[in-house]
């Protein structure tokens, strides 16, 4: 089986056992695995992923802030993640912020200085009236 460009061998690996059967997928593959099932058309491990980022995100205290700006990054990019996770991932962020906003300082091609500014505006407003905003507007 030949691998499409930029698809690590443990992603792969990983990609086929969720296709063919297993439940148990690494975390630190996650996004990767749910890429290329997107890529490849496979619904049904793509939702694996979707649901397994979900649990994840529900325990974002937990995350790391690079792992919780690459799932926003993720998120922000695929026309496919649904709407809910999407939201989860954006609330995830704001909540956690300052080790977001660290992790976009090493890595700042991962999320742009407006949307920085952003998601810095949303945690202000999450701190002054105590909920997550989806937007500014």
């Amino acid at each position: 089986v030949s691998m499409p460009e930029g698809l690590s061998e443990e992603a792969m690996m990983a990609l086929l056992r969720l296709r063919y059967g297993t439940d148990e997928l690494e975390a630190e593959f996650t996004l990767e695995v749910r890429h290329f099932a997107e890529l490849l058309d496979w619904p049904n491990v793509r939702k694996r992923c979707e649901a397994h980022l979900e649990a994840l995100l529900q325990q974002s205290k937990d995350v790391d802030g690079a792992s919780l700006l690459a799932v926003v990054s993720h998120a922000e990019e695929s026309s496919l993640m649904p709407p809910h996770l999407k939201a989860a991932a954006l609330a995830a962020a704001v909540r956690q912020w300052s080790r977001v906003a660290e992790a976009a300082e090493s890595c700042p091609s991962d999320l742009s200085s407006t949307r920085q500014a952003e998601l810095g505006a949303l945690n202000r407003v999450r701190h002054r009236d105590g909920h997550v905003c989806g937007s500014l507007e």
